[in-house]
């Protein structure tokens, strides 16, 4: 005779129940415990980042690592939301530097979440830009040059925020269509000209007499340009191969004007 198993005893079901649910609600509290510990985290390395003289590598990468871990920019943007950007010249160019190695180095997502506050960055450029002379113009050409590196990424979402392609990615990024290369040879163009612009608006606002790449004012002014060399020299390499390009598939008078804005750049 084939015995029946004993149902188990819905006491023990109900408590079975209650433990797996109080272990969820424990692992639950405690991923919320992370969140909040590692937004506050991410605050704090924003503001302490912003407030040194001049920034290093190394101080950034909280940052950058942020970016990654939230696969966003919101936490970076909730902390710099609280910044005096519009009152202090000095704290908006350290925040254009750090916000320019978060589109470099930081999750693709960076780009289309910092989106948002275009309209912010464009008027403060707009505010900044009344000024003649010190940080603040510096900080009206750097806030350009962002905004334009964002809507060129955003309107060629297959370059990535470091401008790192192979030949066969710039290939694909023009979809092998001459139109496309055209046009795309256009916007970086006007990408590199906002990098010259600050490259030129900085050694401008700078005593040449002196040696002011060993003060910290000087280093203070001359750190963002690293991340303007990298992109620039990217811009450049492509801008060549691009009018090589074109130059095999047009009349060369049909690219007289993309010649005559590549030489006024290259001598800049």
């Amino acid at each position: 005779m084939q015995q029946v198993p004993n149902p188990i005893p819905k006491a023990l079901i109900r408590r079975t129940g209650g433990a797996n649910s109080l272990e969820l609600e424990k692992e639950n509290f405690e991923r919320g415990q992370v969140k909040h510990l590692f937004t506050a985290l991410v605050r704090v390395c924003v503001l302490a980042v912003i407030s040194l003289v001049f920034l290093l590598d190394w101080s950034v990468s909280p940052c950058i690592l942020g970016t990654h871990h939230e696969k966003g920019a919101h936490t970076f943007w909730a902390a710099v939301n609280r910044l005096p950007l519009s009152s202090n010249a000095v704290l908006c160019w350290k925040f254009c530097h750090v916000f320019h190695k978060l589109l470099r180095d930081g999750h693709p997502n960076v780009i289309k979440d910092s989106m948002r506050n275009k309209a912010d960055l464009s008027d403060m450029s707009r505010m900044w830009g009344h000024l003649s002379e010190g940080y603040g113009k510096l900080c009206s050409i750097y806030l350009k040059l962002l905004i334009t590196k964002m809507e060129f990424h955003v309107k060629n979402p297959r370059f990535p925020g470091n401008l790192q392609m192979s030949n066969r990615q710039l290939d694909e990024a023009g979809e092998n269509d001459v139109n496309n290369f055209f046009q795309l040879t256009v916007e970086m163009f006007d990408y590199l000209e906002c990098e010259l612009n600050l490259f030129l608006g900085v050694f401008s606002s700078l005593d040449m007499s002196r040696s002011v790449s060993v003060t910290a004012a000087g280093q203070c002014r001359l750190a963002p340009l690293i991340q303007v060399i990298l992109d620039s020299s990217h811009l450049y390499d492509y801008t060549v191969k691009l009018l090589f390009k074109l130059h095999s598939c047009l009349p060369a008078d049909t690219l007289q004007g993309h010649r005559d804005r590549f030489q006024e750049q290259f001598k800049k």
